[in-house]
């Protein structure tokens, strides 16, 4: 027998006693008893009926519910604008009238009025000018769709703008990034 051919039969050997053994399987499983579950009686408990509020039985509540067509007649009145030192239909308004009411916030008291520094005013300016490049962008159907808070938006902006006028730093940084959450709002 020449080297060659036992190098060939070696591993075929191999191979053969490989598929013998695959094909056979194991024969030594180990199997793992199974254990009978046990199943005691259980006492039952007693729960308590639970202490309810004295409610009114169905029969004795009588409520009428409206009607939504009575509803349709009402009508809303308008707000009615008062220029300053013009009255309502063109009177001239008595003195004192047209001025901001204690419910209109001043603007000179929205922050306390400490140094602030070139830093805090520069962030108001660069909120209050991407504010207005925002609101240029916005789109004419929104515009209309949303008027109230586009104005609130202009509100804050212009309110802003007063108090970077009257050194109110604080309050124009404040109210512009307030505007800034407004326009955040109406762009989504």
């Amino acid at each position: 027998m020449s080297y060659e051919g036992q190098k060939r039969r070696v591993p075929t050997a191999t191979l053969c006693a490989f598929l013998v053994l695959l094909a056979g399987g194991c024969r030594h499983r180990v199997r793992v008893p199974v254990t009978p579950i046990e199943l005691r009686p259980v006492e039952p408990i007693n729960i308590p009926e639970p202490v309810l509020p004295m409610i009114a039985p169905p029969d004795e509540l009588h409520m009428e519910l409206p009607i939504a067509s009575a509803a349709a007649g009402l009508h809303r009145e308008r707000r009615r604008t008062v220029r300053p030192g013009v009255g309502v239909a063109g009177v001239p308004a008595p003195a004192g009238a047209g001025e901001e009411t204690p419910d209109d916030s001043v603007v000179g008291d929205l922050s306390a009025g400490g140094e602030s520094g070139p830093m805090v005013r520069q962030e108001a300016e660069s909120v209050l000018k991407d504010n207005d490049r925002r609101l240029r962008a916005l789109p004419e159907s929104l515009l209309h769709g949303q008027r109230s808070q586009v104005s609130k938006v202009r509100d804050f902006q212009r309110r802003a703008r007063q108090a970077l006028t009257s050194s109110d730093i604080e309050g124009a940084k404040t109210l512009a990034i307030k505007a800034k959450l407004l326009l955040d709002d109406l762009e989504k």
